[in-house]
């Protein structure tokens, strides 16, 4: 067990920093990441693990599947890029979406006579492609293994480490394991699917959280 005073003491310190003075303000500024698991049995791929990838600023799930703990990091890298793509996708559609906005109502502002403030022809100016910048994690000895912290470095990613006994420090990669697992288990009751396509109800289930 744990007394307040210290449940206080390392609530206030995830590498210098406490979770709850932090206000993540763009995508994959920081991300957490978190598995759930062993699943027994395995899925169709021979799968026991669920690793997924959150999303401080846009509570975005990405999941990916392993058939042990220690291989997580062979997705790791192909997980992070689809992140990147996908927000960036997304800022394009954003930025796209207020240029149309801009020129509709230059075109209104002009049919009525009245001066517009704005330049609809100019494009948004653009910002650098969004890349991740924080991963948080907890202390499981598969995070700290030298290949992944090296690749996490040399990638220019901070790696951050929750203290223990602290799961209120990642509490949403830590709340969303439960409702993905109930989510999983409802869909292959409903569906009368057999266990072994548990994979593909949690992906469903973060899909439907993403939408």
């Amino acid at each position: 067990g744990m007394c307040n005073a210290c449940a206080i003491g390392n609530a206030q310190n995830v590498k210098g920093q406490d979770e709850g003075s932090r206000r993540w303000d763009r995508p994959m500024q920081c991300m957490s990441m978190d598995g759930y698991g062993p699943v027994t049995p395995s899925d169709a791929h021979g799968n026991t693990m669920a690793f997924n990838l959150i999303d401080q600023h846009t509570d975005y799930i990405i999941p990916w599947f392993t058939a042990l703990p220690s291989e997580f990091g062979d997705g790791f890298d192909t997980i992070i890029r689809r992140s990147e793509n996908l927000h960036n996708q997304k800022l394009e559609e954003i930025k796209l979406f207020v240029k149309e906005q801009k020129i509709n109502i230059a075109k209104e502002c002009e049919k009525i006579g009245k001066p517009v403030d704005m330049d609809p022809s100019h494009d948004p100016v653009s910002k650098p492609p969004i890349r991740l910048a924080t991963l948080r994690m907890d202390n499981h000895p598969s995070f700290h293994k030298s290949d992944f912290v090296l690749r996490l470095r040399e990638s220019g990613v901070k790696q951050e480490f929750m203290s223990p006994h602290t799961h209120y420090q990642g509490g949403k990669h830590e709340s969303l394991n439960d409702p993905l697992n109930r989510h999983c288990l409802s869909q292959l009751v409903y569906a009368h699917a057999p266990h072994l396509f548990w994979s593909y109800a949690w992906a469903q289930a973060a899909h439907i959280h993403n939408l």
